[in-house]
């Protein structure tokens, strides 16, 4: 009877996301998404997350022992922490594709041409942080924590979380995509049970997402983003990630494993430590 309750309430998430985007691009006046702009789409889809996590927790789980995880304690500290976090990794990412012969720089782009864009993107990248993680981190990690234990819910919400984006363009352009993707769940759903909230893995989802895409000129999981700098890839796409930007790259997969790593190892010496009071 629990397995049921669970597993229901995961599915009618996933129902009403797909009813809030359908809503969503008839109000627009689309006839699918394909007619809609990147931006809409973007929008749509994260709503549509957001909204049907809030909506199914409060409809079912509010007077339950777990929170969503907006928790107020260390909020910005975590935010900046987890800003920082994603914006070095992918330097260190966009550094050694570079050294290795991944891309070539074309341009550099003024921002005065571009600083609308810059800041529409960096609007709906937070929507996108906020709603993802609402749904991935908040609703479902702490649902699936509550009834299957930590790691089951780690693992699971990585898994769903790289399914999620199994349909964006060029996922199929390297082995190391889904992969890259899975691993990088992994590490906001690690943060999130290290920190005890959602700040740390919003902050890291958001600066990735943005320095990928508006500072570093790759894709954003095969989406294009007016960028700063304007790279080619060139090369082999395990290297360079191809059409669907660092998050298909091999490098990626190294770098993001050993955050993992990390973040394993810290939470295991939590543990442990726990066991021994002071």
């Amino acid at each position: 009877m629990r397995r049921l309750r669970v597993h229901g309430r995961i599915a009618l998430c996933f129902v009403l996301f797909i009813i809030v985007a359908s809503v969503g691009t008839a109000i627009l006046g689309g006839q699918s998404a394909s007619e809609l702009s990147l931006t809409e789409t973007m929008l749509l889809s994260s709503l549509g997350l957001g909204g049907s996590a809030l909506l199914v927790y409060f409809s079912f789980d509010r007077k339950s022992p777990w929170t969503l995880g907006f928790n107020r304690t260390r909020a910005i500290p975590y935010l900046l922490q987890g800003a920082m976090v994603g914006l070095l990794l992918m330097a260190v990412s966009f550094g050694l594709i570079g050294i290795f012969g991944g891309f070539a720089i074309e341009s550099a782009n003024s921002l005065s041409g571009i600083g609308t864009k810059l800041l529409t993107g960096c609007i709906l990248f937070m929507i996108v942080a906020v709603c993802e993680e609402l749904f991935c981190r908040g609703y479902l990690q702490g649902l699936l924590k509550h009834h299957y234990g930590v790691n089951a819910s780690i693992l699971i919400t990585s898994l769903l979380f790289s399914l999620l984006h199994a349909g964006n363009p060029g996922i199929w352009t390297t082995p190391f995509t889904l992969i890259n993707i899975f691993l990088i769940g992994l590490f906001f759903a690690l943060t999130r049970e290290l920190t005890g909230s959602l700040w740390m893995p919003i902050g890291f989802h958001f600066a990735w997402n943005f320095s990928q895409g508006h500072l570093f000129g790759f894709a954003v999981s095969g989406t294009d983003a007016a960028s700063v700098l304007t790279i080619t890839p060139q090369g082999t796409a395990v290297l360079s990630g191809g059409e669907f930007g660092a998050e298909g790259s091999v490098v990626t997969t190294i770098l993001i494993l050993a955050v993992c790593l990390l973040a394993t190892r810290t939470m295991r010496a939590r543990a442990d430590s726990s066991h021994f009071p002071a």
